[in-house]
């Protein structure tokens, strides 16, 4: 089956759950998670992504192994829910530091958390490497990556959502799709 994108995207969801693939660091077991999600009656799941595990030292943006996004993305797919990315740079979910990388701790100078420029500075090698590795699968090219609408526009924004940041959001990309669609569908 294929996931078809419309209008109404975030607005028409029934329910969504969370899940921190760095928690079970076993890409071959993510199927299973989305699958009992999707059984739980789940038709999107919230996706953290720790800055720390990705980006171990400046200029190291790492997506091997269980820090990789693609096999997140096809299981989602397989499963049949979509994904809404949560990278932060702060995740807080009851992380060590909130999974800000260590090194920025200890060499921006700027406070953590801030629009402050080299944290800004920091993070950015980290959120263009999720760019990168999502903007194929968003729903904008059939992939399982959605963002939020906004009926008053009527209007698709797929986004990754950093929440630390007072700008609120890093948009991947922009699509303007008719109103009149009618939802999600499997």
């Amino acid at each position: 089956m294929t996931l078809t994108p419309a209008a109404s995207t975030l607005h028409t969801l029934g329910s969504s759950g969370e899940f921190h693939t760095f928690r079970l660091p076993v890409p071959s077991l993510w199927l299973d998670i989305l699958q009992k999600a999707k059984a739980a009656g789940l038709n999107a799941i919230s996706v953290y992504i720790h800055w720390g595990l990705l980006n171990p030292a400046p200029g190291v943006v790492d997506f091997g192994s269980f820090r990789a996004l693609q096999p997140l993305f096809d299981a989602a797919m397989a499963a049949g829910v979509w994904v809404v990315l949560r990278p932060g740079p702060y995740i807080n979910a009851e992380t060590t530091a909130g999974g800000i990388a260590h090194w920025a701790t200890s060499q921006v100078e700027g406070k953590l958390r801030t629009n402050a420029t080299d944290f800004h500075a920091g993070w950015q090698d980290y959120v263009q490497g999720i760019i990168t590795q999502t903007v194929p699968n968003q729903i904008s090219e059939g992939g399982p990556v959605i963002g939020e609408y906004y009926p008053s526009i009527k209007v698709v924004r797929v986004l990754i959502i950093c929440e630390a940041i007072q700008v609120g959001v890093c948009q991947l990309s922009y699509q303007g799709l008719p109103h009149t669609d009618t939802g999600l569908t499997r």
